[in-house]
């Protein structure tokens, strides 16, 4: 019976700890490339994550999105699970959300 509950237990605690699960993502992220920058703004909300692409100067293409997290490092869209953002091992994201990907760097 311990055991039981000792594994209910660490269980709990374990599902707990995957509550940050994407907080890195949080924040305004640029794009590395100069032309047709994008910036990026990454909100936590009780639904997952908010997220606002605008083009620099081309407000006909500003898109809000709502993703989840799949992992530490990758957001995906709720309604078919498709990669939008990927956080890289050098700290850089990918932003798949346009046609093209595009790398990405945290300005806060």
């Amino acid at each position: 019976m311990n055991k039981i509950f000792l594994a209910i237990v660490v269980s709990a605690l374990l599902i707990g700890c995957g509550a940050d699960q994407g907080s890195d993502f949080v924040g305004t992220w640029h794009s590395v490339e100069t032309k047709n920058r994008d910036v990026v703004t990454v909100e936590k909300t009780p639904n997952g994550f908010r997220v606002t692409s605008q083009m620099e100067g081309m407000s006909m293409f500003d898109m809000n999105i709502m993703l989840e997290a799949e992992s530490d490092t990758l957001l995906v869209q709720q309604r078919n699970t498709k990669r939008a953002l990927e956080i890289q091992e050098n700290g850089t994201m990918v932003s798949y959300l346009r046609r093209a990907p595009k790398e990405m760097s945290k300005v806060d």
